[in-house]
């Protein structure tokens, strides 16, 4: 629970509280100068004992404050998407300075901006220690990090206040949203045939390349049983073959800030992109991704397929680009990296259908590539051109305008426009 109401930020200032206790004291000692007695004695021992009291505060006591943050129990550096963190703070306090309270504050950024900020306050035990424990709100796809702890209190009576930080550095990061995938229908089709995944699972054909031994099969041909392996079981053991690998995909991920006017439409298409990926290694498909920003950003198949740690943390860290290179050579080069995959389904995902799109899809189509091109839906959200919806279809691609993610399996799944 944030307490940031618990306690009011704006107190009186050292200054004029220097002041206060510095005319206090000297109003003790003139009296004991001039009037002497024992009441003016018992007056400034007070005073000195109370100034003495105040300068201690000041030197140390909560300055010197250290501490440490524990992120739930086993947390990994990545976090699924609308996670909530339980985060435990334990702070101590060196020396002997009594504060009645101390007020912990905590604050936590996303990509560099303040995402959440906790404060509370709790008392210290006969340790002088204590400990804050809270819970974080939903976390949205993105990189954060904690900003050092800091910590005020005030003395016994309430004049001055008394503050200190330490670091506790802790960085994690928010993998995006995914949905489930079960069926890409323009990515399951064979040459617009409609052959389904299932029945070209079916057809798989070996390679040469040697993946180890199995049982026997009836029908198996003699040039395939493994003598060896035979010999010393006893029973008849067959060679097993890595099977050819299904047409490459590839993701085509445009993070130009230009497209996208509103936040939450680029995280709708990050979200499509990965969920994208999940069902290129559900269903055993090689799949590369392509980001068209300010340059273009390639994934190889090993990477993605490895979910490889650089990988994870772009999809958890890319934003919107300012682009600054010109758009066709990114173009050029995106072409340069795409055709070699000869065949490869395609999935478009960008907020605006532009004419270099056209052109690119033209050209996969001539290699013999299809695919979906999604478009991202805003709020503000305008239609394609139908003439370039039309050369969609005419180069095999499907056109889906998308607004929001949950849609993405129906839509994939359902009769291609």
């Amino acid at each position: 629970m944030n307490n940031m109401e618990l306690v009011p930020r704006q107190g009186r200032s050292r200054k004029r509280s220097i002041v206060i206790a510095v005319g206090i004291y000297v109003s003790c000692l003139f009296y004991f100068l001039f009037q002497g007695g024992k009441t003016s004695f018992m007056l400034l021992s007070m005073a000195t004992l109370l100034a003495v009291y105040w300068l201690s505060g000041l030197a140390g006591g909560i300055r010197r404050v250290s501490g440490e943050r524990m992120l739930g129990a086993g947390m990994s550096k990545f976090v699924p998407a609308r996670s909530r963190l339980n985060v435990s703070v334990r702070i101590t306090v060196p020396g002997w300075f009594p504060l009645p309270y101390v007020i912990v504050r905590e604050e936590l950024l996303r990509f560099g901006e303040r995402y959440y900020e906790e404060e509370t306050v709790v008392t210290l035990d006969a340790k002088r220690t204590a400990v804050l424990s809270y819970r974080t709100p939903f976390l949205q796809r993105g990189w954060y990090r904690y900003e050092a702890t800091s910590c005020c209190s005030r003395d016994l009576f309430g004049v001055f206040e008394h503050h200190g930080k330490f670091e506790a550095p802790a960085a994690f990061y928010v993998m995006p949203t995914t949905v489930s995938i079960p069926k890409w229908n323009q990515a399951e089709r064979q040459d617009g045939q409609g052959h389904l995944e299932q029945n070209r699972h079916m057809r798989r054909r070996e390679s040469t390349q040697l993946n180890g031994v199995r049982e026997y099969v009836h029908g198996d041909r003699l040039s395939r049983i493994h003598w060896n392996a035979t010999a010393k079981t006893g029973v008849l053991k067959s060679k097993q073959f890595d099977h050819e690998s299904f047409s490459p995909i590839l993701i085509v991920l445009d993070v130009r800030a230009a497209l996208y006017e509103e936040a939450n439409a680029f995280e709708t298409a990050i979200s499509a992109a990965a969920s994208l990926a999940d069902y290129a290694r559900t269903h055993e498909r090689p799949t590369y991704i392509a980001a068209i920003g300010n340059g273009l950003k390639w994934w190889d198949a090993d990477t993605v397929r490895t979910q490889s740690l650089s990988f994870k943390q772009w999809l958890s860290a890319v934003h919107r680009e300012r682009t600054e290179q010109e758009d066709g050579r990114i173009y050029k080069q995106l072409m340069e990296h795409s055709l070699r995959l000869n065949g490869a389904a395609v999935a478009w995902i960008s907020g605006g259908l532009t004419g270099e799109d056209i052109s690119a899809v033209s050209s996969f189509f001539k290699a013999g590539g299809y695919g979906t091109y999604l478009h991202i839906q805003g709020s503000d959200y305008a239609p394609a051109d139908n003439a370039r919806i039309r050369m969609l279809g005419k180069h095999r691609f499907q056109y889906i305008p998308l607004g929001q993610l949950q849609q993405l399996p129906q839509l994939l799944g359902g009769e291609a426009r």
